[in-house]
C-alpha cells in the first residue's frame, strides 16, 4: 500500500511539473510566461445573474483568478494552491442578452494564462413578462370525513419549460397559503382549506437545465369559489314539479370513481347508487334547497365528495 501511495503521489507531482513543461512551450526568449489555464468551465444561467465554474490543474504559482467582459474586469478571486482546485464565482447585476466571458490566471509578478471564454445567456424581467400559466384546475373534491382536506386535479402541462406549479388558497384562518406540486404530477392534496376558498395557479419556468434561478408567470388562473370545477358531481339533466309537493328528476351518469350520491332538501336524506338515475322526491316545500352531494374514491381507495350542486325548489317549474 505504501509503495502505491507513493508512486500515485509520484505521479502527480510529475504531471504538476510536465504541465509547468507545456507552458515553458509559450516562453520565447525567456520572455514571456504563461500560467496554468482554467479548464472544464461551466456557465449556469440565472435572473441577471450566471454563476461560472471552472478547474485549475496543479496551479503552481498562480495567486488568483480574474473574469472579464469585454476587457472590463467583473470578478477578483484568490487561489490557494492545491494539485487540483475547484472554484466558482457568481456574477450578480448582469443584463438580459447573451455574455461571453473570460477567465484567466495570475501569479504575483502579474504573468497569466491565456484566456478562456465561456458563453452564457442571462435572462430578466423581459423573458419572465412573456411568461403564461398554462395549466388548468379540472377537479376540486373534499375530503369525506375531513372537508378542510382537499384532492386537486389539474391539467397536463403543456409547456416543457415548467418545473412546478404553486397552487394558492385561503386557508381556515382566513390567510392565503401556497403549496407547490411538480409537473407531470395531476393531483395534489392540500390540508386546513377553508369551506369558501378560492384557487389560482401560476407556472414555474426555468428557461434552461440547471438554471440557478426560476421565473414566475406573470398571469395566474384564478378560480373563485363560484367557477370551481364541479368534475365528479352528480346533476340534474332535467327536474320539474309533477304536483305542488313532488319533484321529479333524471341523473347524469356516474363518474367511474363515484360510490354514491345524496340528495337531500328539509330534514329528508335520500341515498342515490351509481346506477340510479330516475329519483322522486317527495314532500317537497318551495322553501326547500335541494342539495346533490357526490362521494368518489381515490386511486388510493381515500373517499372524497364533490362540489354540491344546489337547486331552489322555487325555481323549478311544472311539468309531466
Amino acid at each position: 500500500m505504501k509503495i502505491i501511495v507513493l508512486i500515485l503521489g509520484l505521479f502527480f507531482f510529475m504531471s504538476c511539473e510536465n504541465m509547468e513543461d507545456v507552458h515553458k512551450k509559450y516562453i520565447a526568449d525567456g520572455e514571456i510566461i504563461y500560467r496554468v489555464k482554467p479548464t472544464t468551465i461551466k456557465s449556469y444561467s440565472g435572473y441577471n445573474q450566471a454563476k461560472l465554474t471552472w478547474n485549475l490543474v496543479c496551479p503552481k504559482l498562480v495567486t488568483q483568478c480574474r473574469i472579464e467582459e469585454n476587457n472590463s474586469l467583473l470578478a477578483e478571486l484568490p487561489v490557494v494552491y492545491e494539485d487540483t482546485v475547484r472554484m466558482e464565482c457568481i456574477l450578480n447585476n448582469l443584463e438580459e442578452k447573451t455574455h461571453t466571458f473570460s477567465i484567466y490566471t495570475l501569479d504575483a509578478e502579474g504573468n497569466t494564462s491565456l484566456k478562456s471564454e465561456i458563453i452564457v445567456d442571462v435572462y430578466g424581467a423581459k423573458y419572465e413578462a412573456n411568461l403564461r400559466t398554462n395549466i388548468s384546475l379540472k377537479s376540486v373534491w373534499r375530503k369525506a370525513d375531513n372537508s378542510n382536506q382537499v384532492l386537486i386535479g389539474l391539467s397536463e402541462q403543456s409547456s416543457s419549460k415548467v418545473v412546478k406549479t404553486r397552487v394558492y388558497y385561503k386557508n381556515v384562518d382566513g390567510k392565503e397559503a401556497m403549496q407547490e406540486v411538480k409537473t407531470g404530477e395531476k393531483e395534489i392534496v392540500l390540508e386546513q382549506v377553508a369551506e369558501d376558498s378560492y384557487f389560482k395557479l401560476q407556472d414555474v419556468y426555468m428557461p434552461v437545465e440547471n438554471c440557478i434561478d426560476e421565473f414566475l408567470a406573470g398571469e395566474m388562473r384564478e378560480y373563485p369559489i363560484s367557477e370551481i370545477p364541479v368534475v365528479g358531481s352528480r346533476c340534474f339533466k332535467s327536474i320539474y314539479k309533477s304536483d305542488d309537493h313532488t319533484v321529479k328528476g333524471v341523473l347524469t351518469i356516474s363518474d367511474e370513481a363515484v360510490t354514491h350520491s345524496i340528495i337531500s332538501y328539509g330534514e329528508t336524506r335520500i341515498e342515490v347508487m351509481p346506477m340510479d338515475s330516475e329519483v322522486v322526491l317527495n314532500n317537497v316545500k318551495d322553501n326547500d334547497k335541494i342539495l346533490v352531494k357526490t362521494f368518489l374514491k381515490d386511486k388510493n381507495g381515500v373517499e372524497y365528495f364533490a362540489p354540491i350542486r344546489s337547486y331552489s325548489v322555487s325555481d323549478i317549474s311544472h311539468g309531466k
